[in-house]
């Protein structure tokens, strides 16, 4: 055991790298507190209101100082991957019932053209949602570089990736609440199935009232979505995937500062940290939709859901 300050509080000297950082043990704690249940301890760092998550996000500003990006080149990649998905989602469909495996290993997609509107259930517009998703993710080049981990990883992030990008839908249609599209609610039928009202709004509305709150930009969405995938899940992935993924941080921390910057400047740091805020609120909102699916599931024991919506 080292005898220096803690990096956290500057206070204890009796410190232990834990978590990637050298800090003392009440600090290493709190932090743990923080994660529990929800996220890795080591690479977490989106709460602000744990010193900890401030620390090491401190820490990473500092790294990508030294990284130099093309932030217009980077803007029009994900614009463009943006289009794509949308128009995945709201032009194209699925003659076969597709499952998570077979959507992440197919080089391309058999889709075919649909009428605009001729999706109607809520298990059309949910399959094409994560269709969508799905074939965003495995384009990334970061998820390209994670090999033969890519299909785990997808499996992992790819609820969290469309519940960011359906809330940011719903906000831009002026909405205050999600639903997948007009008259499709996020949830299945729950005709006969009890609910508290107040627990199906606030998973409605919390996300999307933190994007209208900090009125998010389309370029900050793109750049907080791509860094937020970088930073959700490393913990189930190799010493390799977790390096691809760790590079990839850096550079994206650095977009999203300069764009801040860029944009906002002397306030860009106080704007950066804003926006990590939504990571905390498409956390809670992902582990709010999974309590709500373990109690749909108790009160439908029958019903079989298809590989692709099956929340997991």
């Amino acid at each position: 055991m080292t005898r220096t300050k803690c990096s956290v509080c500057n206070d204890s000297e009796s410190t232990q790298f834990l978590y990637q950082v050298d800090c003392c043990n009440a600090c290493a704690m709190a932090h743990r507190r923080h994660c529990e249940g929800n996220e890795d301890p080591k690479t977490y760092f989106g709460d602000q209101n744990c010193n900890f998550c401030c620390f090491k996000k401190y820490r990473c500003i500092e790294k990508s100082k030294n990284i130099s990006i093309d932030l217009a080149g980077l803007l029009k990649d994900l614009s463009i991957r943006e289009f794509h998905r949308n128009i995945v989602f709201t032009t194209k469909s699925v003659r076969t019932n597709f499952t998570v495996d077979d959507a992440v290993s197919s080089e391309k997609l058999k889709l075919i053209n649909c009428p605009l509107g001729s999706h109607s259930t809520f298990e059309d517009w949910s399959t094409m949602n994560q269709i969508a998703t799905i074939d965003y993710l495995k384009n990334l080049e970061f998820v390209k570089e994670l090999g033969d981990e890519k299909t785990k990883f997808i499996r992992r992030i790819r609820f969290r990736s469309a519940i960011l990008s359906t809330a940011f839908r719903s906000y831009q249609q002026n909405k205050d609440s999600m639903d997948i599209t007009d008259n499709v609610d996020i949830f299945p039928d729950l005709t006969g199935k009890r609910f508290e009202p107040e627990f199906l709004k606030r998973i409605r509305c919390h996300l999307v009232s933190i994007l209208i709150r900090l009125k998010i930009t389309k370029d900050e969405y793109m750049l907080v979505s791509v860094l937020f995938l970088c930073v959700s899940d490393q913990f189930t992935l190799s010493n390799h995937g977790k390096a691809s993924l760790h590079k990839y941080t850096g550079h994206y921390i650095r977009a999203l500062l300069d764009y801040c910057v860029l944009l906002y400047q002397k306030h860009g740091a106080s704007r950066y940290n804003e926006l990590l805020s939504i990571f905390e609120a498409v956390n809670k909102t992902y582990h709010e939709i999974e309590a709500f699916a373990i109690m749909y599931r108790m009160s439908t024991p029958v019903r079989q859901s298809k590989d692709l919506i099956k929340f997991e």
